[in-house]
């Protein structure tokens, strides 16, 4: 009998997943679930962030298609290396996604 794959590693992305949306989350979200959305977005960030703050199961990866001088400010300002267990951009890294060798070296940087 054939086991499930074990999930050991999350991967995000940056731009349009981890930035702020345009009008806000809270407006992106009334239209679904009306006046909670505040309550909703709260419930769910509180059983997320443990596993983001690394304190989940999971490693947790930032894997985006970045130029080296937004890179860098993701990196300084953003903080982004400080949140992440691996961050990889697809400047250093010397190919983008959605290329299959973006991924191939994402999996050495993260030793899966």
């Amino acid at each position: 009998m054939r086991s499930e794959p074990e999930i050991r590693h999350v991967l995000l992305d940056a731009d349009g997943v981890l930035q702020d949306l345009p009008g806000g989350w809270y407006a992106a979200m009334e239209p679904y679930v009306g006046e909670r959305a505040r309550e909703f977005l709260h419930r769910t960030w509180i059983d997320e962030l443990p596993m983001l703050a690394g304190r989940g199961d999971y490693g947790v990866h930032l894997a985006t298609n970045q130029e080296c001088y937004r890179g860098a400010h993701m990196r300084t300002v953003l903080g982004y290396d400080d949140l992440f267990d691996v961050s990889c951009y697809s400047y250093d890294l010397g190919v983008a996604k959605p290329d299959p060798e973006f991924f191939a070296k994402h999996g050495v940087e993260v030793a899966i």
